[in-house]
């Protein structure tokens, strides 16, 4: 049974409540409710009671979860005890109608399996051989009948065949279901590392041998494959202009006259010289040594 709670609250129940319950939605869920509730009922679902016993049991769970969180610090008056049961009744009713799917599939342990399935858990077992001693010790320290039990059992495996038949047969992945589910559920997951990186840098000490001895032992870490990057133009004789073999003196000169007035206006001149001071020699000195330049 615990193993079936805690199906129905990961994201693989909201799947399987979306496929189950796909049916009511047609007909009216309204219409699987009975209408009047007995005393001891606190719902019936298509014909199968709630007891108000088993919402108060689930309601308490769900606010020791929550009374254990340190911003409540054990404090129920900051709880919404409204909200609280209204979700537990949720998820009551959520495990019933997947009980009622699996009974409808037909999907169920025979007598003798379920007789086997019990005779092998160890904790029943006493020298290798199932114990009826310890069988009753359990479910009297468990307040179950043994029918009880063996319903429990027959549910668990249900659930556990209706879950791996969805997911090893579904069309979609895992991560797509998982992000459906996180919407449905409005449940968002951060996580947030924070590393000052001046600080970290200046612990790090390594001396130029050790980063040659890494290198030297992970040589094929740094190797990369040998790339080129070409870059060409293709000419063929379809795309360029065919030129005019006759060119009269008149064209080239004309054109050579275009060439010099767009590069005139451009035209930067720059002017360079070499002077000779006579401040430490002779002008016989400084006339020799132009000479030599």
């Amino acid at each position: 049974m615990e193993s079936f709670r805690t199906l129905i609250r990961g994201w693989f129940g909201k799947v399987l409540l979306v496929l189950f319950l796909a049916p009511f939605a047609v007909v009216g869920i309204e219409g699987y409710f009975s209408g009047g509730q007995k005393a001891d009922v606190a719902k019936t679902v298509n014909g199968q009671d709630i007891s108000k016993k088993e919402l108060e049991t689930v309601t308490k769970g769900y606010t020791d979860q929550l009374l254990v969180n340190p911003a409540i610090h054990g404090d129920e008056s900051l709880l919404n005890k409204e909200f609280i049961a209204n979700k537990a009744l949720d998820y009551l009713i959520s495990q019933s109608l997947l009980r009622q799917q699996a009974d409808k599939l037909g999907v169920t342990l025979s007598d003798a399996q379920i007789e086997q399935k019990i005779a092998q858990i160890p904790a029943f077992q006493e020298n290798g051989k199932f114990s009826n001693t310890l069988y009753a010790n359990y479910l009297r320290s468990q307040g179950l009948t043994s029918q009880a039990f063996i319903q429990n059992i027959r549910q668990d495996f249900a659930l556990s065949i209706l879950s791996s038949t969805i997911s090893d047969n579904a069309l979609i992945s895992k991560l797509d279901i998982q992000q459906i589910a996180n919407l449905q559920s409005e449940q968002r997951e951060l996580f947030l590392s924070s590393v000052k990186l001046d600080d970290y840098k200046a612990n790090v000490k390594v001396t130029n041998q050790e980063i040659a001895d890494y290198y030297n032992k992970h040589q094929n870490k740094f190797k990369q494959v040998a790339s080129v990057d070409v870059d060409y133009v293709v000419l063929s004789p379809a795309t360029l202009t065919q030129p005019n073999a006759a060119v009269t003196d008149a064209e080239l000169q004309q054109a050579y006259t275009q060439f010099v007035e767009k590069y005139k206006q451009s035209l930067k001149r720059d002017v360079k010289h070499i002077l000779i001071t006579t401040d430490s020699r002779t002008p016989e000195q400084a006339a020799t040594l132009a000479n030599e330049v």
